[in-house]
């Protein structure tokens, strides 16, 4: 009777989430034919900022800023919803809330299908693996995705930093400076800046607009880029000079960084194999022997074993990430 309750509440689980990565999906594909829609007449509005080649940003329809319905009524019920929608800007993709909440319903629907279909897990294990993999394997890409980014963007900013000095020394104006950032850098520095020209032109002054792409970036080399740019400001004077020793101070970070990476290469690679290690042995175990590990996963002692193998790894690897990571 128990199993037979346990295999009716897994289907059904099964059954809602795929049914919630379906209607996110609908939603979506929904959401991205009316931008797009609005998109066409919202480009008629670019003409104001009259820059060659690129869009002006955020000064057209502004349309990934504003959340959708289902993001709102996502968001009144999802714990930390402001700091999901912060992290998922920073990836620089259209993520939404649904988007993010149906991925993480796919994600659930099919660990558990595996776990307990294929791998033969007691549903009771399955659906724990299941939400547990549903949490953190999205979060993880998402995080991913924006450290990559934010990488990207650490790279090219000292060179997005030079071109504005040379504007600078050349007699143009800040504004037109950020405006040739704009044009000439790549992604993602070109486009955090084209939504920079696109406040400026609507009325939005510098410290503004850049402490807004700022929530989207989360780079202490970008802090240091506005502070500088408003204590100038306020204070007056050689701005160019500044912005030209700021460059080869955020150059030398850069050094540095690398260096340590570096000189942690195989501490970290040391921790990667052994944080993995036991789980590729069980799940190969579970290929070629399943009757060997199945106690393991049926027997009341091998979930306590399980528990305890799962606090000493997480234990061990925290340990191990804490000494090879570095503050520069």
């Amino acid at each position: 009777m128990t199993d037979t309750l346990l295999i009716i509440i897994g289907v059904l689980l099964t059954g809602i989430l795929l049914a919630v990565a379906g209607l996110s999906w609908a939603n979506n594909r929904q959401s991205l034919r009316r931008k797009r829609r609005l998109a066409t007449y919202g480009g008629k509005g670019r003409a104001i900022a009259a820059l060659p080649g690129k869009g002006m940003g955020s000064a057209s329809l502004d349309l990934n800023s504003h959340a959708s319905g289902a993001d709102a009524k996502l968001a009144k019920w999802l714990p930390g919803a402001g700091k999901m929608r912060d992290l998922l800007a920073r990836t620089g993709r259209p993520i939404s809330l649904t988007k993010y909440a149906g991925a993480t319903a796919g994600t659930v629907a099919v660990v558990f299908l595996v776990s307990a279909g294929i791998l033969q897990w007691g549903l009771g294990l399955s659906l724990a693996f299941a939400g547990g993999a549903g949490f953190f394997i999205p979060l993880y890409v998402v995080r991913r995705m924006a450290k990559r980014r934010l990488a990207a963007f650490t790279s090219q900013f000292p060179d997005a930093i030079d071109l504005i000095v040379r504007a600078l020394r050349a007699g143009l104006p800040l504004s037109e400076a950020l405006i040739s950032i704009s044009q000439e850098c790549p992604d993602p520095v070109g486009a955090e800046f084209r939504k920079v020209v696109g406040a400026l032109a609507i009325s939005r002054t510098i410290e503004e607009s850049l402490w807004e792409i700022e929530r989207t970036i989360d780079s202490a080399e970008l802090r240091f880029f506005i502070i500088s740019i408003a204590t100038q400001i306020q204070t007056g004077g050689n701005l160019g000079e500044t912005l030209g020793n700021l460059s080869g101070i955020l150059r030398q970070r850069s050094q540095m960084r690398m260096k340590v990476k570096a000189m942690t290469g195989e501490a970290r690679a040391s921790a990667g194999v052994l944080g993995s290690l036991p789980f590729v042995i069980g799940l190969l175990m579970s290929f070629t022997n399943p009757a060997y590990i199945a106690p393991l996963f049926s027997d009341p002692r091998g979930w306590v074993m399980l528990a305890g193998g799962a606090i000493m790894l997480t234990i061990g690897v925290g340990i191990m990430a804490k000494l090879v990571s570095f503050e520069v």
